[in-house]
């Protein structure tokens, strides 16, 4: 059987790269645009976006560019390039997305939504309300903007607020995991936990466990006062995601709950060592491999595998 070793770029499709494969990447965009410069809007966009991973921005400004000039739909160009937006030396093109935004008229429910996103991510909260709830109240079955709603109100933590928007979409959308996730959240806050646990079986047998969904309904079995089960449940989180700090920080939490001090203190150790470092030393990365190894038989056994 024939292995490729090495990956085809194409000029229409693009995902993030690893760093020594931008050189063929880029030069394959270049070499389809030397060839015919009327090129679809998404070559010149993926060209964009490959220059600024590797850092030649005024390269990419130009690409950018000539993106622009071919798309008719600006804004779906501002969603791409916001995260390279927000850093320094980026003002003019935060400045043109905010323009557009305050000039565009479109009652279409994914204008709507696409406006709220925009200004979600620039952290301008108060137009993201305002685009949100003047979305909805056109639309308010729309379940995208319902989805966004919700993580609006989780930033803000109006959590019965929440509570009441979530509740609404996970009645139309019941395997929507991440409204699932702030619902349990909204629950746990407002002081009312016990009204979680009916979501066991989702957290518990979901196919595709969640470790933000795991954390949450711990948290919620610890206002419960059910300890032991919530350690059960951060063994789960630490097999889905042994290097995540808030699965570590929860079994801490539930190891000190149940007098397992030595334990706890380990626990809280390594959350300590995953927020401080985003390179773990090999020593962190065997030890968080061996307790993948033993939480994922507490998984196995716990969704009946």
């Amino acid at each position: 059987m024939f292995v490729q070793s090495k990956p085809v770029f194409t000029p229409s499709g693009r995902s993030p790269r690893a760093d020594g494969d931008l050189p063929r990447e880029i030069s394959c965009l270049q070499q389809a645009i030397a060839d015919n410069e009327d090129q679809p809007v998404c070559v010149y966009a993926n060209l964009a976006e490959a220059l600024f991973q590797k850092g030649d921005t005024a390269a990419a400004r130009v690409a950018l560019l000539q993106a622009r000039r071919r798309e008719t739909w600006q804004l779906s160009l501002d969603l791409r390039f916001l995260s390279v937006f927000q850093n320094p030396g980026f003002e003019d093109e935060r400045a043109d997305v905010l323009h557009r935004l305050k000039t565009l008229q479109a009652d279409q429910p994914s204008v709507h939504e696409q406006k709220a996103r925009v200004y979600f991510q620039l952290g301008h909260l108060d137009a993201c309300e305002r685009a949100l709830r003047e979305g909805l109240a056109r639309h308010p079955t729309h379940q995208r903007l319902s989805r966004l709603m919700v993580r609006y109100l989780h930033r803000i933590a109006a959590w019965p607020e929440l509570a009441t928007t979530a509740e609404r979409v996970l009645q139309a959308h019941p395997n929507a995991s991440p409204v699932r996730t702030a619902l349990i959240r909204a629950y746990t806050k407002m002081g009312c936990p016990e009204r979680a646990l009916p979501f066991y079986d989702d957290i518990v047998s979901w196919d595709d466990p969640n470790a933000k969904g795991l954390v949450a309904f711990g948290k919620a079995l610890i206002g419960c006062e059910r300890i032991s089960e919530a350690l059960e449940v951060a063994d789960m989180a630490v097999s889905v995601a042994p290097y995540d700090p808030s699965v570590h920080s929860l079994r801490s939490e539930c190891l000190a709950a149940l007098g397992r001090s030595s334990e706890a203190r380990v626990a809280r150790k390594l959350t300590l060592e995953l927020r401080g470092s985003s390179s773990l030393s090999a020593a962190v990365r065997a030890k968080l491999g061996r307790a993948k190894r033993v939480f994922s038989a507490v998984w196995s056994r716990l969704s009946g595998q």
